[in-house]
């Protein structure tokens, strides 16, 4: 048992008989070979040179020693510290424990400085290699050099019998262009003007056709003989619709055909989606020719 902190005086409290009917086997301190013996034998495998063992065994020695030294003189103050070999264990285990410690960490440091070498040589050894494929192309860049010097003055000989007369012709189309533009720009003025105009009619008309219904439709069909302006509307339909003119007989001569844009349209009137085709006709995607033959 040790006399370090209090345990070993509750034990003597608590049970009396530990002092009444033992024996006490008091230990002294360790001589000064028994501290060095114990130091060699616990740091024996902690990778230290002869010499150096032996130097860390003293010191440890003289730690311990000192310590007890500074306990006894307390003591006289009265206040009990005690030195025990434990505590000497305890020294050189913490002393292998900061030695492990500090050699990983020297190992780490020599690892990284080894990797740094390695890639300075490394960089050393490409440098070198591009120094020599530099001293390699050198001859080839001058001759390059003067190869693209000649080459430029021909170009310049070139562009001045060349460049000259294509320049004063691309002068002359630019001036074309710019001419055609300034028509495209006069037509698009008139474009925008007449669509203008036209925008208006076109709402009118998209309401007026919202207005019309199946009985307006079935009305117009059965007439016989439709006014002029009737007459003409459908025939637009029928065009814009793309629809095939219906020929029939002549009234003055059966036997010659004729093309009857009336009857085309009541064909076209008679059918089921007449007015929901009307509704829904893509005014925007009106093909050319259909254009040339409203105009018509």
């Amino acid at each position: 048992m040790s006399p370090v902190g209090s345990a070993l005086r509750d034990r003597i409290r608590s049970f009396p008989s530990l002092v009444n009917c033992c024996t006490i086997d008091w230990f002294m301190r360790w001589p000064d070979e028994a501290l060095e013996a114990v130091s060699e034998v616990v740091l024996a495998d902690a990778g230290l040179f002869p010499e150096q063992g032996r130097q860390i065994a003293k010191a440890c020695r003289v730690l311990h020693q000192s310590a007890e030294h500074m306990s006894a003189r307390l003591e006289r103050q009265r206040r009990h510290i005690y030195v025990t070999p434990t505590s000497y264990l305890e020294l050189l285990l913490t002393y292998r424990l900061l030695l492990g410690s500090e050699r990983e960490k020297t190992l780490r440091l020599r690892a990284g400085y080894e990797r740094g070498v390695q890639k300075l040589l490394f960089t050393a050894d490409e440098v070198q290699k591009m120094r020599q494929d530099l001293n390699e192309k050198q001859p080839r860049l001058v001759q390059m050099t003067e190869e693209t010097d000649y080459l430029m003055e021909q170009i310049e000989k070139e562009s001045t019998q060349v460049v000259a007369p294509k320049q004063a012709q691309i002068q002359q189309e630019e001036a074309n262009a710019n001419k055609q533009a300034q028509e495209a720009q006069a037509i698009k003025v008139d474009c925008d003007g007449e669509l203008a105009q036209a925008l208006p009619i076109l709402a009118k008309a998209q309401a007026a056709l919202n207005t019309i219904k199946s009985q307006h439709i079935g009305e117009i069909k059965v007439l016989g003989k439709p006014p002029g302006p009737v007459k003409r509307v459908l025939h637009a339909v029928c065009v814009l619709c793309q629809r095939k003119v219906e020929r029939t007989p002549k009234k003055d001569n059966p036997k010659e055909l004729e093309d009857n844009w009336w009857y085309t349209a009541q064909k076209f009137m008679a059918e089921k989606n007449f007015l929901q085709g009307l509704l829904d006709f893509d005014r925007d995607s009106i093909p050319d020719s259909v254009m040339r033959k409203i105009r018509e």
